[in-house]
């Protein structure tokens, strides 16, 4: 029981380790942003420091690294139309959005009244996974210049797969790029959102994810100058092992120096905690019942090996080697426990699952008692800064189940306790001659 216990939740821990401890963040570190700033006033009086922002260069230099597993960027940039209209883009034209022809640097800006977005995985496209939006006609882009668009788009524009668009940089007109139609989404999504009672939405047609146009990665960087966009991004090492050769090869990057590489360690630790303590709960349980076990079955083999010493000195004097008789000795132990094993599978399968769960509460109420302050409210755990939406649920029940590995474990463990204990007993019966044996029946 104890083993298939141990075996589950080792699982479940490297499963969560393997999850948290790959996936790195460029979190910044306050505690020396702070302590640079005092350093610059000089005695003087300190402002809130501000990170270098780190460049969409960096950005995608940092996801050639060799210690990645995967990576995920994303980018985001507003655009305008050849010939097209967007959805509520005649309510942005009489409202906030419009903000007429600025003049100087701005001359060949307009305002925005769609987004493209850009992403490197396909697999990961927004909103997809979830089921808030599905294609409906064609599939996803699987080479650059192509395009995926909402049906209520593609409907308000008469677009068919084939077609091509045209669309401009928001920031600057003179930047277009052809996108052929290859896809076509349905999306569930709403419309806008809700604001407070008194807030006016001045984002206009282009915060309506209708009008969101979805392409690859590469398109984007091809088409558009590069500081067009932001590009956020998440990177998975390919070991937890190679945080720190990671973060080293960043800092040669041109990282900031305000910025530390960091794994999801607080995320990991709430919610793997209650299974951490039943693992070591079943490796005690474990380490008991091997030491006592292990002193009963030595004991219980020699007194059954006594009760036998007549029927060896039997078989001694009849002519039978010493190491045949130890051979059968051992082997009838194999036997009864082989039969024993199997018996104990069943059984330790039955309880197995009830005593998790019993112990597994225990944990979760223990560790929650430990987290009341003294007037019994709950602490707050922090979060490091910029860790994106690892799931924060703690685990609150386990599955146990009685793996392939778990029964060589079992079965390795007591089959060699069960040839131990009977060489001893074999050491101490066969040091005796048969007739001496014989001679002590009485």
């Amino acid at each position: 029981m104890a083993l298939i216990i141990n075996g589950t939740t080792k699982e479940i821990i490297q499963d969560y380790k393997s999850s948290f401890g790959s996936q790195a963040y460029l979190n910044i570190d306050f505690e020396k942003l702070m302590e640079e700033a005092e350093n610059e006033s000089e005695g003087g009086m300190i402002a809130f420091p501000t990170p270098t922002p780190i460049t969409n260069e960096q950005y995608l230099d940092f996801a050639k690294s060799e210690h990645l597993k995967s990576y995920q960027i994303l980018a985001s940039m507003g655009i305008t139309f050849d010939g097209l209209k967007a959805i509520g883009e005649e309510k942005q034209e009489n409202g906030f959005g419009s903000i007429g022809n600025l003049g100087g640097e701005w001359e060949d800006y307009a305002p925005p009244v769609a987004n493209i977005k850009a992403c490197s995985n396909k697999k990961n496209i927004e909103n997809f996974n979830n089921g808030e939006r599905k294609i409906i006609e064609g599939s996803a882009f699987a080479n650059k210049n192509e395009v995926m668009v909402s049906k209520e788009f593609a409907e308000l524009n008469k677009l068919k797969l084939g077609d091509s668009i045209v669309v401009n940089n928001s920031m600057n007109q003179k930047e277009s790029l052809s996108l052929k139609l290859v896809g076509i989404y349905f999306d569930s999504s709403p419309q806008s959102q809700e604001l407070p009672p008194g807030v006016i939405d001045l984002g206009g047609a282009s915060s309506n994810p209708r009008n969101e146009l979805l392409v690859g990665l590469d398109t984007l960087l091809d088409g558009f100058t590069l500081d067009s966009f932001g590009i956020p991004a998440s990177y998975e090492l390919s070991s937890p092992d190679v945080l720190e050769a990671f973060s080293k090869e960043l800092t040669e990057k041109g990282l900031p120096s305000e910025y530390i590489v960091q794994t999801d360690v607080g995320s990991y630790e709430r919610i793997v905690a209650p299974v951490e303590g039943l693992a070591k709960i079943s490796l005690t349980f474990i380490a008991v019942i091997l030491a006592v076990g292990s002193i009963i079955l030595l004991f219980v083999t020699t007194m059954t090996t006594r009760e036998s010493k007549y029927e060896i000195g039997v078989l001694r004097a009849l002519g039978m080697k010493k190491a045949k008789v130890a051979t059968m000795l051992v082997f009838e132990s194999i036997i009864i426990s082989t039969i024993a094993l199997t018996l104990a599978f069943g059984m330790g399968m039955l309880v197995a699952q009830p005593v998790a769960d019993k112990l597994i509460q225990a944990q979760i109420e223990s560790r929650n008692e430990n987290n009341m302050d003294m007037n019994g409210i709950i602490q707050m755990e922090s979060v490091g800064v910029g860790s994106i939406g690892q799931d924060e649920r703690s685990i609150t029940e386990i599955k146990v189940k009685l793996t392939t590995n778990t029964m060589a474990q079992i079965s390795v463990v007591a089959l060699l306790l069960a040839g131990l204990s009977s060489v001893v007993g074999v050491v101490y019966i066969t040091k005796y001659e048969p007739m001496k044996i014989l001679s002590e029946r009485n």
